[in-house]
């Protein structure tokens, strides 16, 4: 009996609607060697992928999921609906560590704000410093919101208990991003607040002894 997986059963959908991979590619706008790594259960589409799919080749949600049509006069065996969980399982752990890598590319971001601003301080001046690390935590802050948000609306879609816990996971990742973007904008505060002239540069002790003031009546 032929295996039942999400790619062979996409394959057998696009061929039978007589569309090629690469037209597949151009209305889901993904690469064709992406449908055909679907295809080959090398990868599996994205959550947000899921319905779209389903769309286009008028079968529902669950039925890309379990790899088949559901027969309505048939009574589904268990296994396929362990198999259907198992395959959602598998995306939404997918979503979730692409999130967590996002997380810390947006903290890599402000961690670089923070460095640059040390170094404008260092030779040039500290307002140089402070409004260019701005732009960095800016930056981190907006990326950490979409991803969030991106995220968020491939899993929203999905009922089973896990996606509500990661869902959860995911707010509580960012909040610790939001933390360290708030802790390192307070550690930059005193480049703006105790230097009177532009040109001018902060001596590291005392950045260091405003920095720890601000950031504990933060």
């Amino acid at each position: 009996m032929e295996k039942r997986t999400i790619g062979s059963f996409i394959a057998t959908l696009r061929k039978a609607k007589g569309l090629t991979q690469r037209q597949l590619a151009e209305y889901l706008n993904v690469s064709d060697k992406a449908i055909s790594r679907w295809e080959r259960d090398e990868t599996a589409p994205d959550l947000s992928m899921i319905p779209v799919l389903a769309d286009i080749f008028e079968v529902t949600s669950d039925e890309i999921l379990r790899g088949h049509r559901r027969n309505p006069y048939e009574q589904e065996p268990k296994h396929a609906f362990k198999q259907s969980e198992k395959q959602l399982q598998y995306l939404l752990n997918k979503s979730k560590t692409e999130f967590q890598i996002l997380c810390v590319i947006t903290l890599l971001v402000a961690l670089c704000g923070f460095i640059v601003a040390m170094i404008c301080n260092a030779f040039a001046s500290a307002h140089l410093g402070f409004y260019v690390s701005l732009i960095f935590y800016t930056t981190a802050a907006a990326c950490q919101s979409m991803f969030l948000i991106q995220t968020k609306s491939n899993i929203q879609y999905n009922t089973i208990t896990e996606s509500a816990t990661i869902i959860k996971e995911l707010f509580l990742l960012t909040e610790v991003v939001f933390c360290v973007i708030a802790a390192l904008f307070t550690a930059t505060l005193p480049l703006l607040i105790c230097v009177t002239y532009v040109d001018q540069g902060l001596p590291k002790d005392i950045w260091m002894m405003y920095g720890t003031i601000y950031g504990t009546i933060d």
